[in-house]
């Protein structure tokens, strides 16, 4: 219920299924309601800056909202917290605004829509007959989103989707009650195969492409589930300013909180939510104030927190606090509060030139620049690289190469090179530079191959990921590593290809679901020239398939050879689980460059005061693989084919060791010993299961006999 600044909701609501009238089901519930606040603002092309008429607008509780004539909308009774909307408007992308309501009554919030474009289709059963009143819908996570953005069949199972980015890849997914969601399902259905699909918008003055998504149908009982409306409490919160570069309030911005840049003990940060950590906080304000609490998984942030302010707006270069303290929402006008100085727009003119051509110009690539990853240790992911969370701008180079961008919000970011034909390119911006030469290849490197299961039918839903970096080992945390991925779908009978690749060695795997549930995957590596186009077949040419040429691809560096001699022998290491349950691995590094690991994990049962108790079954690991040193890191091919490399190995003294691996935390140490039997016949005492406690465990995964050592009876 909701009028002027008053508003409330039940206890409870129903969620789900839309309950038609004549249904038979009543529910009651009393409605109280309490003072709230009144949001409202105008829709505005951000390109004119005229308004929008008559626009829809989606809140965080699903209400829909309709603005008039002139763009007005108001929504009356939110709650004084975080919300978020989707705008939506014929012919404008779909705006997702996220915004926060904290000790305020009224707020007024105007939105900036872009062009978008449109794709249209049908929804059909297997038979092909149309689907009337199925819905379409961009897959998305938040509350009331996907209400916003979703799109119903007429009659005749057709619809319109309106509001996507032109030019851009979005994901399309095509659901119906009564019929299997095929679209989250891992079981195998025929209908998957386009009940969701990836869809490149046409750039604006062209035909929007014709989608037919195909569903299962699945007889089932409805059901309705219970929603609670929960009140969340805010106790901390954060009051600012936002100004121009000469003092001035800014009407419209936006603030991101991030993690701050400086070194600070992590139990002082606040946990954030993703979306305010990239798409920020929107605000309209006369005065250029804002006051809001900081959203993270478990909650808004509690007093004495830290965070890292980021204003954003447009016309002007971003301001940044990096240290912004989360105050007590009770005596909060009792601190000063955050200035937020933005500064004169960014400008930055790259030149895109050809690799080894003593500067020969490149016309026609787009350049893009974006921010930098919040994983500032990790590797650069390519099918995020246009992601709006990354406030990306495009331009394409003129006949001389240049791309000239002169109205930048970053003052430092990555810059991104793409044409068609040529490896694409990729180089840090750094704070103060205005100018940026990066050199492309002017051939593409090509991969392109066909994956094949156990049972010689080609793979039809997995995943192709590739990774690449100057030299392996490849390193997740390597900012300087590059990686992407493309799916395998039932048409593509199990045929990949990847193009635009720069040189480099390359890591590949291919990975899929088998109809048991258990994962297939593949594993392969080759280095690639400009110009090189790389045909591949699996499991042929898997490692798993070729581990002696695998093997033989060191460069014999004697400092390699010193520490794989270190590593021969049989190292423990006795720990814990999260649960408190103990737990013993063992590896055997053979001299044949074989190896073996057990791991033994024993039953527990924990009772707490209450009388309820947590428990965990006993069980057993054994797995084989072959291994090498290259380059100083220990590289394992397992006997299933996945790959795993410790770039981080340490030995404090000549009976210890410790294994790490790029960005992550280095292991507990291993001891070595020399009584393996002895070692692996007490695990297999820990591991056996309580006397009231029925084990449930996978023969495969028992402790069975070595093939390397000859061992056996240990399960």
């Amino acid at each position: 219920a909701r009028k002027g600044i008053l508003g409330g909701e039940a206890s409870w609501g129903v969620a789900g299924q839309i309950i038609t009238e004549g249904s038979g089901k009543a529910y009651h519930a009393a409605i109280r309601m309490e003072r709230r606040c009144h949001v409202y603002g105008r829709i505005h092309d951000n390109q004119t800056k005229k308004p929008i008429p008559f626009g829809k607008i989606w809140t965080k509780s699903r209400i829909l909202i309709t603005a008039d004539s002139e763009g007005r909308y108001e929504i009356e009774g939110q709650r004084q917290g975080y919300q978020t909307l989707i705008a939506l408007c014929p012919g404008y992308e779909r705006q997702y605004v996220i915004y926060t309501l904290v000790l305020r009554e009224e707020a007024e919030l105007d939105l900036f829509l872009e062009y978008g474009g449109k794709v249209s289709g049908q929804v059909v059963d297997l038979q092909g007959h149309p689907l009337a009143h199925a819905w379409v819908s961009i897959p998305m996570s938040g509350h009331g989103a996907l209400s916003a953005n979703y799109e119903v069949c007429d009659e005749g199972g057709r619809f319109e989707f309106d509001g996507l980015p032109f030019g851009s890849e979005v994901k399309l997914q095509a659901q119906m009650p009564y019929f299997e969601n095929t679209c989250m399902s891992f079981k195998v259905l025929e209908g998957k195969t386009v009940a969701q699909q990836k869809i490149l918008v046409p750039k604006n003055g062209t035909t929007p492409p014709e989608i037919v998504f195909v569903l299962d149908p699945m007889f089932q009982e409805e059901e309705f589930a219970v929603r609670r409306w929960d009140q969340e409490e805010v106790h901390g919160a954060i009051a600012g300013r936002v100004v121009s570069p000469d003092g001035r309030p800014v009407r419209n911005f936006r603030v991101l909180t991030q993690k701050p840049h400086a070194d600070i003990d992590l139990n002082e940060t606040a946990q954030l939510e993703i979306n305010g950590y990239y798409r920020g906080h929107s605000f309209t304000s006369d005065d250029g104030s804002f006051t809001l609490s900081p959203k993270g998984c478990d909650g808004c942030a509690e007093p004495g927190r830290v965070v890292r302010l980021v204003a954003v707006a447009d016309g002007y270069g971003e301001a940044v606090a990096d240290i912004a303290t989360v105050r007590p929402v009770d005596s909060l006008s009792a601190y000063e509060r955050v200035v937020l100085r933005l500064v004169p727009p960014h400008r930055l003119a790259v030149q895109v030139t050809e690799e080894g051509s003593a500067g020969r110009p490149v016309a026609g690539a787009c350049v893009t620049v974006r921010s930098i990853n919040s994983r500032l240790d990790g590797a650069f992911d390519w099918n995020a690289a246009h992601s709006v969370m990354y406030r990306p701008v495009s331009l394409v180079t003129d006949r001389r190469g240049w791309a000239r961008f002169a109205n930048l919000s970053l003052g430092e970011g990555i810059v991104l090179v793409e044409k068609e034909g040529c490896g694409r390119g990729r180089v840090p911006w750094d704070a103060g530079e205005t100018v940026l030469t990066v050199a492309i290849d002017a051939e593409e490197a090509v991969v392109e191959g066909c994956a094949f299961g156990a049972d010689g039918k080609p793979v039809e839903r997995g995943t192709v990921w590739l990774r690449w970096a100057d030299s392996l080992p490849y390193e997740h945390g390597n900012p300087d590593h590059s990686n992407l991925q493309t799916p395998l779908r039932p048409e593509d009978q199990g045929r990949f290809r990847i193009d635009r690749l720069p040189p480099g060695a390359y890591t590949l795997k291919v990975s899929w679901r088998h109809d048991s549930g258990r994962e297939g995957m593949y594993a392969d590596e080759f280095t690639l020239k400009a110009g090189s186009h790389l045909q591949v077949t699996y499991p042929d040419e898997a490692i798993s398939n070729n581990l002696d040429r695998w093997l033989a691809e060191v460069t014999g560096d004697p400092s390699d050879k010193a520490l794989r001699e270190k590593l021969v022998g049989a190292w423990r290491r006795d720990g814990f689980s999260s649960s408190g349950a103990p737990v013993r691995s063992v590896w055997r590094f053979g001299e044949n460059d074989d190896v073996e690991r057990w791991i033994f994990k024993a039953a527990h049962k924990r009772v707490y005061a209450d009388g309820s108790y947590s428990s965990g079954e006993a069980w057993s690991a054994y797995e084989t693989a072959m291994f090498k040193v290259e380059a100083g890191s220990l590289r394992i091919a397992w006997e299933d084919g996945r790959l795993l490399d410790f770039t981080n190995v340490d030995f404090p003294d000549p009976d210890t060791l410790v294994l790490g691996r790029a960005g992550l935390r280095p292991g507990d140490p291993l001891t070595r010993t020399d009584q393996l039997d002895r070692v692996l016949r007490e695990g297999v005492t820990m591991s056996r299961p309580l006397p009231d406690t029925a084990a449930s465990m996978d023969p495969s995964h028992f402790c069975n006999a070595s093939p390397h050592s000859g061992r056996s009876g240990f399960r």
